[in-house]
């Protein structure tokens, strides 16, 4: 429980995996488990699973706004079976061939796990939202080639990246889907950052999922996105936030993982004490 509870002291969802986890290694049944809280309210599994199930219920309770807007009925179409409620290592067939074709675009043997990675389900949203706005996930020559290209994280400069890839998001004129990723020492993180001009007005959507910490189910509510789904994100502090990550070259403070965690919604696993930061970013016009 400490991890659990340290996830959520930093506003993290760690705390999602870390409860499923624990749930399946109980053995219980799900029936076996509402008795046991139905005896014991008190008793630790009933905690346990509210945050195991929290988002499958705020996905049912907010289906008709999630299903009404194009963008959010795709990327919540992805990785919602309630099987993954409990099974961790459940898989996604569209996930892991959407990510596949993505891998195969840009030439990346970059593995694929399923469906709390977030490099898988990243590939995977990216290829998915081009695909319900184009009517199809066909790529131009032109547009492979530029991915390729933009598509490598850069230690040397990754600021620069950064700076380049916050102007052309703010100065886009038109919808556009942003894939970036980051790398901190020993690891890395790959998100979504989705543009939609709306009766005239910018909306910015974040979708991501994480290895060992969430789904992408369990960012959207987070995000509360079924509840508001006009609700767009402030693009310029999140990007300064993530220039301010790569700024930092030595050993993070508490307050460094704290907004690490505000921006990504998990912490690290190990200490941060050699950042070498790393950013990297493409987009598409679907």
């Amino acid at each position: 429980m400490d991890k659990i509870q340290r996830s959520i002291d930093y506003n993290a969802l760690d705390h999602k995996w870390l409860s499923r986890r624990d749930i399946s290694r109980e053995k219980y049944t799900l029936d076996e488990i509402n008795r046991i809280i139905e005896e014991q309210p008190e008793h630790y599994l009933y905690k346990l699973l509210d945050m195991a199930t929290s988002a499958f219920k705020y996905y049912n309770m907010y289906c008709h706004p999630l299903k009404n807007d194009i963008s959010l009925a795709a990327v919540t179409s992805l990785c919602t079976d309630s099987i993954l409620k409990f099974d961790l290592n459940a898989q996604d067939d569209e996930v892991f061939h959407l990510s596949n074709v993505f891998n195969l675009i840009i030439d990346s043997n970059r593995g694929l796990l399923k469906c709390y990675d977030c490099g898988t389900n990243a590939r995977a949203v990216f290829l998915k939202l081009i695909n319900v706005h184009r009517g199809n996930s066909l790529l131009t020559h032109n547009e492979q080639q530029r991915m390729k290209r933009e598509y490598l994280v850069n230690i040397t400069d990754p600021q620069s990246v950064a700076r380049k890839c916050k102007r052309k998001l703010i100065n886009m004129t038109h919808d556009a889907v942003f894939i970036m990723s980051v790398t901190i020492q020993d690891f890395g993180h790959v998100w979504i950052i989705e543009k939609r001009w709306i009766n005239g007005q910018p909306r910015y959507h974040h979708y991501q999922s994480c290895l060992n910490s969430h789904l992408l189910i369990d960012f959207i509510e987070r995000m509360d996105y079924g509840r508001n789904p006009m609700d767009s994100m402030n693009i310029e502090l999140f990007m300064d936030k993530v220039k301010y990550l790569l700024d930092i070259k030595t050993s993070w403070t508490d307050n460094n993982y704290r907004t690490f965690a505000d921006l990504f919604a998990f912490l690290p696993v190990n200490d941060v004490d050699n950042p070498k930061p790393g950013f990297c970013y493409t987009w598409i016009k679907p």
